[in-house]
């Protein structure tokens, strides 16, 4: 009897440490994939900012639905590739608060995939409505933003920290990064370590992009919400069963194949710009002031949440009152996670939920899209994700109170 009891403890000891272990990698990986994106992201637009010598990024900040349109366009991008942008360009003073509630109302993080794949026609009218929605509460935040906490800056840089977005006048003409110019060569025959560093992390990314390690594993995905054991399911467009049959350029896999290239274009430009741009804006500002902290906050973040949500079975939530699970599905929105939201997408398909609890999930949920903001600005964090959950309760009601 001892024995077999130390035989249970063993095997209990080693499932605790398989999931342990599974959830550390699974978190190291994401955290890898969402601060490489949002590092490159970072470098573009460092890079356009110089070659432009800020004429592109000062001309968007001139007009605040510029700004708000420019959000919500990201926001609506299947995934969580846009809203690291829209982060990036809050984070350096170049988009509005406004802009960026815009694109976080509009974006669904990387549920969208798998909204594309089980009911496509309807995921496209929820995008639309996003979007709509989205322009509007984006004006609406910015203009009581402006009139009732003008000194409040919510974390954004343009208003608390004006030197943020250097562009070096005094070498301006020559930090403009070029492509197989005279100077180029010299650089690539004598690169610094901060080139070659650079360079190798980048290629070394963009092998694991390409590889498919960084992707991100969702239990949800392929699944089938009516029977899980069921190969071909005629009710809904599942992905497993038409995967065969067509290619779906807003797979999720697709889009990290284009991210993929987007980082190739930014090695090509790392090699052969010259070597102030490399010290100064890639190397001292991105990498240096943002990298290792968004990297720990990305991985700790998602680390607590993968160990909360094994304690949480949301699918509790189907027999309760309507109105009581749209200011639920809310409220889980706040968490900065893809995962939580599937619930709901799954319920929706299978048709326990109605449009409304999706409708309010939806907006208030975005993905991974606000970790590297939790890193940037905890109040600006706090703030855009406040702001959404109440959104969402809102039209989430008024949704259901309309449709009954």
């Amino acid at each position: 009897m001892i024995f077999l009891t130390h035989i249970l403890s063993l095997r209990f000891q080693i499932a605790w440490l398989n999931m342990i272990t599974e959830i550390i990698l699974d978190s190291l990986r994401n955290a890898i994939m969402i601060t490489g994106l949002v590092i490159v992201m970072m470098m573009i637009i460092e890079l356009v900012n110089v070659r432009s010598t800020g004429r592109w990024f000062s001309s968007l900040g001139h007009s605040r639905f510029g700004q708000t349109l420019c959000g919500a366009f990201l926001g609506v991008i299947p995934g969580c590739m846009g809203g690291f942008a829209a982060v990036s360009l809050y984070s350096h003073g170049i988009i509005s608060f406004g802009a960026l509630v815009a694109c976080m109302v509009c974006s669904s993080g990387d549920e969208s995939f798998v909204m594309m794949a089980m009911f496509p026609g309807k995921a496209l009218l929820l995008f639309g409505i996003l979007f709509v929605l989205s322009i509007p509460f984006g004006i609406l935040t910015d203009f009581i933003k402006d009139r009732f906490f003008p000194h409040s800056s919510c974390g954004n840089t343009s208003d608390s920290c004006s030197h943020t977005f250097e562009l070096h006048e005094e070498a301006v003409h020559e930090s403009k990064p070029s492509i197989f110019s005279a100077s180029s060569y010299r650089t690539m025959l004598h690169p610094s370590r901060f080139r070659i560093i650079i360079t190798a992390a980048l290629l070394a990314y963009s092998a694991a992009i390409f590889s498919g390690t960084l992707e991100h594993s969702h239990d949800h995905h392929g699944e089938c919400p009516h029977d899980e054991h069921t190969e071909h399911c005629t009710e809904c467009h599942c992905e497993e069963t038409h995967a065969h049959h067509t290619i779906n350029l807003l797979d999720e896999r697709w889009m990290n194949v284009m991210f993929g290239v987007l980082t190739l274009l930014t090695i090509l430009f790392v090699i052969t710009a010259d070597e102030h741009f490399i010290r100064e804006h890639l190397w001292g500002h991105v990498i240096k002031s943002h990298c290792l902290r968004i990297f720990l906050w990305t991985f700790g973040t998602l680390i607590f949440i993968q160990f909360l949500l094994q304690h949480i079975d949301l699918n509790i939530l189907a027999g309760k009152n309507i109105y009581i699970i749209i200011m639920i599905a809310a409220l889980i929105g706040i968490i900065p996670e893809s995962g939580p939201h599937l619930v709901f997408v799954t319920l929706f398909a299978t048709g326990v939920l109605p449009f409304s609890v999706l409708l309010a999930s939806s907006i208030s949920q975005d993905g991974h899209t606000a970790l590297p903001l939790l890193a940037s600005t905890k109040k600006g964090f706090a703030s855009a994700k406040v702001i959404n959950a109440v959104i969402a309760i809102v039209i989430g009601c008024l949704t259901q109170f309309i449709l009954g």
